[in-house]
């Protein structure tokens, strides 16, 4: 057989995950499905990806999309191509799971197990991915919002080259509603949305740089 006609593995393998996300009764938690993705899908190419059934815009080549029934699965490459992230979220959920290089990251849930974090997220460089979660009781979330997250938002910050996970939380002042980060060497600023980065009013430096093991 030619490399021609050979089939490609991770074909088979986004087959597999698939059917057992969609065999999956999403009321049972989320605790079953959170193992590693199989090895062809987290090192799958976005080619692999679209091959099977993941939509790319022309104008964003590192982000993907996928909606069968009652369901949603994203991935993100980072800019350089050298990491993905992937969640998975159900109608019946409103949160999602979250994999980086096929690692199931912890994510925040609620008591029934039911993750908490936001099915978007985005690489802030090459190898640091961020993504808010909610569920957060808050003394500023407006309730008169309907927003299953609630109004006000963590981020959950992860370090893909050194496999660090950080919660940043806000205070009891912090009125986070719609929390971004920025990398700046071995730091991360947490800034409260968008006009707080524009304006440099960051509202937490979070260290990302490796902890040194004992002498």
């Amino acid at each position: 057989m030619s490399s021609m006609s050979r089939p490609d593995p991770a074909a088979a393998a986004f087959q597999t995950w698939f059917e057992s996300l969609s065999a999956f009764d999403p009321r049972r938690g989320s605790a079953p499905l959170r193992g590693p993705l199989p090895r062809a899908v987290s090192e799958a190419t976005p080619e692999q990806f679209a091959a099977a059934g993941f939509r790319f815009s022309p104008d964003n080549p590192h982000y993907g999309s996928t909606y069968p029934h009652d369901q949603v699965t994203k991935v993100k490459f980072s800019p350089d191509f050298s990491h993905r992230a992937v969640t998975h979220t159900y109608e019946e959920w409103d949160g999602a799971l979250l994999w980086i290089d096929g690692d199931c990251v912890e994510v925040p849930t609620d008591k029934l197990d039911y993750p908490l974090t936001d099915n978007f997220g985005r690489w802030i460089d090459n190898h640091t991915f961020a993504i808010e979660f909610g569920g957060l009781a808050h003394p500023l979330a407006d309730p008169r919002i309907n927003d299953p997250l609630g109004t006000i938002r963590g981020l959950l910050i992860y370090d893909a080259a050194q496999k660090v996970r950080v919660l940043a939380l806000p205070g009891p002042a912090d009125a986070w509603d719609a929390p971004v980060a920025v990398r700046d060497q071995e730091t991360v600023l947490v800034y409260a949305n968008a006009d707080a980065r524009d304006h440099q009013r960051a509202a937490r430096k979070i260290t990302l740089a490796p902890t040194r093991n004992p002498s």
